[in-house]
Protein backbone atom coordinates (compact mmCIF):
# COMPACT_ATOMS: atom_id res chain seq x y z
CA UNK A 1 0.00 0.00 0.00
CA UNK A 2 1.30 3.42 -0.83
CA UNK A 3 0.96 6.57 1.13
CA UNK A 4 1.83 10.00 -0.08
CA UNK A 5 4.04 12.28 1.93
CA UNK A 6 3.28 15.89 1.21
CA UNK A 7 5.99 18.37 1.98
CA UNK A 8 5.03 22.02 2.02
CA UNK A 9 7.10 24.89 0.77
CA UNK A 10 8.53 25.14 4.27
CA UNK A 11 10.79 22.16 3.41
CA UNK A 12 12.40 24.32 0.73
CA UNK A 13 12.82 27.03 3.35
CA UNK A 14 14.46 24.49 5.68
CA UNK A 15 17.02 23.50 3.06
CA UNK A 16 17.78 27.07 2.08
CA UNK A 17 18.24 28.20 5.67
CA UNK A 18 20.25 25.16 6.82
CA UNK A 19 23.69 26.66 6.11
CA UNK A 20 22.80 29.89 7.88
CA UNK A 21 21.33 28.02 10.86
CA UNK A 22 24.42 25.86 11.32
CA UNK A 23 26.58 28.97 11.67
CA UNK A 24 24.16 30.63 14.11
CA UNK A 25 22.73 28.05 16.49
CA UNK A 26 22.96 29.68 19.94
CA UNK A 27 20.16 27.74 21.66
CA UNK A 28 17.75 24.83 21.47
CA UNK A 29 15.71 25.09 18.24
CA UNK A 30 18.04 27.75 16.79
CA UNK A 31 18.44 31.48 16.96
CA UNK A 32 14.69 32.17 16.99
CA UNK A 33 13.72 29.23 19.24
CA UNK A 34 11.95 27.50 16.36
CA UNK A 35 9.70 30.44 15.48
CA UNK A 36 9.61 31.57 11.86
CA UNK A 37 8.39 35.12 11.41
CA UNK A 38 7.97 35.27 7.66
CA UNK A 39 4.78 36.29 5.91
CA UNK A 40 5.61 34.32 2.74
CA UNK A 41 5.00 30.96 4.38
CA UNK A 42 1.64 29.36 3.51
CA UNK A 43 -1.16 29.27 6.04
CA UNK A 44 -3.31 26.78 4.11
CA UNK A 45 -2.58 23.75 1.97
CA UNK A 46 -4.22 20.73 0.42
CA UNK A 47 -3.07 17.95 -1.90
CA UNK A 48 -2.68 20.55 -4.68
CA UNK A 49 -2.36 23.95 -2.96
CA UNK A 50 0.97 25.23 -1.57
CA UNK A 51 2.70 21.86 -2.03
CA UNK A 52 6.19 21.94 -3.57
CA UNK A 53 6.46 18.20 -4.27
CA UNK A 54 5.01 14.80 -3.52
CA UNK A 55 6.67 11.44 -3.05
CA UNK A 56 4.95 8.07 -2.94
CA UNK A 57 6.51 6.08 -0.15
CA UNK A 58 6.08 2.30 -0.28
CA UNK A 59 5.17 0.32 2.80
CA UNK A 60 2.27 0.11 5.18
CA UNK A 61 3.19 2.45 7.99
CA UNK A 62 -0.30 1.48 9.17
CA UNK A 63 -1.79 3.73 6.47
CA UNK A 64 -0.80 6.72 8.55
CA UNK A 65 0.32 9.98 6.96
CA UNK A 66 2.57 10.52 9.97
CA UNK A 67 6.13 9.26 10.16
CA UNK A 68 7.63 9.23 13.64
CA UNK A 69 11.26 10.06 12.71
CA UNK A 70 11.82 13.79 12.24
CA UNK A 71 12.98 15.12 8.84
CA UNK A 72 16.12 17.26 8.95
CA UNK A 73 18.63 18.92 6.63
CA UNK A 74 22.41 18.73 6.31
CA UNK A 75 24.89 19.09 3.42
CA UNK A 76 22.17 20.73 1.32
CA UNK A 77 19.94 17.64 1.50
CA UNK A 78 16.60 17.06 3.22
CA UNK A 79 16.60 13.63 4.89
CA UNK A 80 13.24 11.90 5.35
CA UNK A 81 12.35 8.36 6.32
CA UNK A 82 9.33 6.20 6.95
CA UNK A 83 9.18 2.74 8.39
CA UNK A 84 7.25 0.30 10.44
CA UNK A 85 9.24 -2.33 12.30
CA UNK A 86 7.25 -5.20 10.74
CA UNK A 87 7.39 -3.88 7.17
CA UNK A 88 10.13 -4.80 4.70
CA UNK A 89 9.75 -1.44 2.93
CA UNK A 90 11.30 1.22 5.14
CA UNK A 91 12.89 3.81 2.85
CA UNK A 92 15.37 6.58 3.61
CA UNK A 93 15.54 9.50 1.18
CA UNK A 94 18.02 12.36 0.72
CA UNK A 95 16.24 15.04 -1.30
CA UNK A 96 17.90 17.92 -3.15
CA UNK A 97 16.52 21.47 -2.88
CA UNK A 98 14.34 22.83 -5.65
CA UNK A 99 12.20 19.72 -6.08
CA UNK A 100 8.86 20.28 -7.82
CA UNK A 101 5.95 17.99 -8.65
CA UNK A 102 5.98 14.21 -8.27
CA UNK A 103 9.53 13.12 -7.40
CA UNK A 104 8.67 9.44 -6.82
CA UNK A 105 11.38 6.96 -7.80
CA UNK A 106 10.69 4.26 -10.35
CA UNK A 107 11.01 0.70 -9.02
CA UNK A 108 14.52 0.27 -10.46
CA UNK A 109 15.83 3.68 -9.32
CA UNK A 110 17.75 4.73 -6.20
CA UNK A 111 18.07 8.36 -7.29
CA UNK A 112 16.67 10.85 -9.78
CA UNK A 113 16.89 14.58 -10.53
CA UNK A 114 15.67 15.51 -7.04
CA UNK A 115 16.45 12.46 -4.92
CA UNK A 116 20.20 12.31 -4.29
CA UNK A 117 19.99 8.81 -2.82
CA UNK A 118 17.60 6.30 -1.34
CA UNK A 119 18.07 3.23 0.83
CA UNK A 120 14.87 1.29 0.22
CA UNK A 121 15.05 -0.81 3.39
CA UNK A 122 17.01 1.44 5.73
CA UNK A 123 14.40 3.45 7.62
CA UNK A 124 13.75 3.22 11.36
CA UNK A 125 10.35 3.13 13.01
CA UNK A 126 10.79 5.34 16.10
CA UNK A 127 14.26 6.91 16.40
CA UNK A 128 15.18 9.78 14.10
CA UNK A 129 18.42 9.26 12.18
CA UNK A 130 21.38 11.54 12.81
CA UNK A 131 24.16 12.96 10.66
CA UNK A 132 27.43 13.26 12.53
CA UNK A 133 30.55 14.23 10.64
CA UNK A 134 30.23 12.77 7.15
CA UNK A 135 28.00 9.89 8.21
CA UNK A 136 24.27 9.23 8.40
CA UNK A 137 23.46 6.89 11.32
CA UNK A 138 20.22 4.94 11.71
CA UNK A 139 19.29 3.41 15.06
CA UNK A 140 16.65 0.68 14.82
CA UNK A 141 14.12 -0.13 17.54
CA UNK A 142 15.56 -3.60 18.11
CA UNK A 143 19.08 -2.47 18.99
CA UNK A 144 21.06 -2.35 15.74
CA UNK A 145 22.82 0.57 14.07
CA UNK A 146 23.49 1.21 10.38
CA UNK A 147 25.79 3.81 8.85
CA UNK A 148 25.79 5.44 5.41
CA UNK A 149 27.81 8.16 3.71
CA UNK A 150 25.60 11.22 4.31
CA UNK A 151 26.22 12.71 0.86
CA UNK A 152 26.05 9.58 -1.34
CA UNK A 153 24.07 7.02 0.66
CA UNK A 154 26.82 4.41 0.26
CA UNK A 155 26.55 1.80 2.99
CA UNK A 156 29.42 1.82 5.50
CA UNK A 157 27.91 -0.92 7.67
CA UNK A 158 24.46 -2.39 8.22
CA UNK A 159 22.54 -3.38 11.33
CA UNK A 160 25.40 -3.96 13.76
CA UNK A 161 24.18 -5.08 17.17
CA UNK A 162 24.80 -2.35 19.78
CA UNK A 163 24.91 -4.55 22.87
CA UNK A 164 23.67 -7.98 23.83
CA UNK A 165 20.35 -7.76 25.64
CA UNK A 166 19.63 -4.18 24.55
CA UNK A 167 16.53 -4.59 22.39
CA UNK A 168 14.22 -1.60 22.93
CA UNK A 169 15.23 1.74 21.42
CA UNK A 170 12.62 4.46 20.90
CA UNK A 171 14.74 7.50 21.75
CA UNK A 172 16.75 9.08 18.95
CA UNK A 173 20.55 8.85 19.07
CA UNK A 174 22.74 11.87 19.78
CA UNK A 175 26.42 12.56 19.24
CA UNK A 176 29.29 14.30 21.00
CA UNK A 177 33.07 14.14 21.08
CA UNK A 178 33.35 11.55 18.29
CA UNK A 179 30.79 9.18 19.80
CA UNK A 180 27.20 8.20 18.96
CA UNK A 181 25.01 7.66 22.04
CA UNK A 182 21.97 5.35 22.01
CA UNK A 183 19.62 5.04 24.99
CA UNK A 184 18.01 1.64 25.50
CA UNK A 185 14.84 1.04 27.48
CA UNK A 186 16.29 -2.26 28.74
Amino acid sequence: MYRILLVMLTASFLLASNTIAEANWPQFRGASAGVVEDSILPTTWSTTENVAWTLEIPGRAWSSPIAIPTPFAKYGLLYITSGYVGDKKRPLFAIRPGARGDITLKDDQNSNQYIAWCQKQGGPYNPSPIVYGDYFYVLYDRGTLSCYDARTGSEIYSKKRIAAGANAFTSSPWANDGKIFCLSED
